[in-house]
């Protein structure tokens, strides 16, 4: 009776499991409803339960016959899957679990951008044109539109054709500026298909301390499936601050290859600002 008293009967949790996450239509200054929401974190009652890559399963030691189960939507910070973070510009979603134990509920939760914290300082999904253009201005080779169905993931898509020898320093810019809060988050969206590899980089003038540029993480080949990649900008931003604000994209034929293409589209930039 003693090891009964030190070793209680242990609670039979009850189970949630979710698949994924419905996305809410955002209003057309946000851009695309695309997302790549791979992982979640959850609490219970606002105490945390764990970290979970998509689909998950997971078990709830609840404390009454109901209790709230929150859901933040995190995302892979520059490919790296290996690094997940929450999105801060994706909403928490929550839900009253009732107590079942040994049992699973089935969960869809819904997120979308926050409104009105969100702002798009930069875009171009290629639908009115290209808002980007050939650094070296003697670069016969360009980004140009592609509207074939076969092709595209929504409307139109910029098609980037790749050759060696001559492509390794083929880079584009945005036409346009923008600002970052170096106080918060701002990353940059886009979805990407191909058999080339690009890189993402970004170029401050006029900062606190000068003008420079870097870059920060690629996209590989993906012949088959249309990907979106979340590329976190806030490391330059911080080296160059109080500057105005360019994307960069390299394109690199994929080691062993002497062609390749990337196609790319919805490229949004998401801030505080």
């Amino acid at each position: 009776m003693s090891c009964n008293v030190i070793n209680p009967p242990e609670k039979v949790p009850t189970y949630v499991h979710i698949d994924s996450f419905a996305f809410r239509t955002p209003p057309a200054s946000l851009g695309t409803a695309s997302h790549a929401i791979s992982s979640v974190y959850v609490f219970y009652n606002n105490n945390p339960i764990g970290f979970f890559d998509l689909p998950a399963t997971f078990p709830v030691i609840t404390t009454s016959d109901s209790g709230v189960i929150t859901v933040s939507p995190a995302v892979a910070v520059n490919g790296l899957y290996n690094f997940q973070s929450p999105y801060k510009y994706y909403s928490d979603d929550t839900m009253v679990l009732k107590t079942n134990p040994g049992k699973i509920t089935n969960y869809l939760p819904t997120t979308g951008y926050l409104i009105p914290y969100t702002h798009v300082p930069w875009q171009n999904n290629f639908d009115n044109g290209i808002d980007l253009k050939n650094v070296d201005s003697g670069d016969k080779r360009q980004i140009v539109l592609d509207n074939n169905k076969a092709d595209i993931f929504e409307g139109s898509a910029g098609r980037v054709d790749l050759n060696l020898p001559d492509t390794n320093q083929f880079i584009v810019s945005a036409s346009h500026p923008f600002t970052i809060d170096v106080n918060g988050q701002t990353y940059l969206e886009l979805n990407y298909k191909g058999t080339a590899t690009f890189q993402i980089g970004l170029y401050a003038i006029n900062s606190t301390n000068g003008d420079g540029e870097q870059f920060l993480a690629g996209g590989n080949p993906s012949p088959n499936q249309w990907k979106k990649l979340y590329v976190s900008l806030q490391t330059v931003a911080q080296q160059y601050p109080n500057g105005q604000y360019y994307i960069l994209i390299k394109f690199l034929v994929a080691d062993g290859q002497s062609t390749g293409y990337v196609l790319l589209d919805n490229l949004k930039v998401v801030g505080d600002q």
